[in-house]
């Protein structure tokens, strides 16, 4: 009986080995599968900023290539009135100088209807480009590097974010203070 009980202890001590190495399987895939789903969380949540940073990104480039574009229609605005200054004041001094158009001269009338001609061709066919005054505040504070918090001239920052998101307009009092902040004209802030 020795022989039988031995073979059962043995038996019974197998059994208990399986059942120990069965647990210790298990709590060592739960513990690799804790490890998996943190790395997987991890690399979510790396993924999900790396998308958030494209898009912060994306939106920043979007937003200088619109600041370059209204830049760009300024700059344009602003040669087109310097080469018309230009042009009239040497219009004015050749008239000066030739005393060409004087008032008794038989071709004054006709070089007047032929300037008011060119005038009205010129506002037909090569507007002036405008800028909404939102673009012309954006742009001067991307050049003066403001935030919306640097303009209490015109009002609290959500009063300036609505101004620069078309939501409200200007007013006289915030288009004075602008101009003389920015020493510009008022005119500029003008629709």
């Amino acid at each position: 009986m020795k022989d039988g009980s031995c073979i059962s202890c043995s038996s019974h001590n197998s059994k208990a080995q399986i059942a120990e190495v069965k647990e210790q399987t298990h709590v060592e895939i739960e513990k690799q599968q804790a490890l998996l789903d943190e790395r997987l969380s991890r690399e979510k949540q790396e993924r999900q900023q790396r998308e958030q940073a494209a898009k912060k990104a994306r939106e920043h480039a979007e937003t200088e290539a619109e600041l370059l574009k209204v830049q760009l229609q300024a700059a344009r605005a602003v040669a087109t009135a310097q080469e018309k200054d230009a042009l009239i004041n040497q219009q004015l001094e050749q008239s000066r100088h030739d005393h060409f158009v004087h008032s008794h001269h038989p071709l004054a009338e006709l070089l007047n209807t032929l300037g008011t001609l060119l005038h009205a061709y010129e506002l037909e066919h090569y507007p002036e480009p405008q800028a909404e005054p939102a673009d012309i505040l954006r742009l001067l504070m991307s050049e003066h590097d403001l935030k919306q918090s640097d303009l209490p001239e015109i009002g609290s920052q959500g009063v300036v974010s609505e101004i620069l998101n078309g939501k409200r307009q200007l007013n006289i009092r915030q288009i004075q203070r602008l101009s003389k902040k920015f020493h510009i004209s008022a005119a500029t802030f003008l629709p």
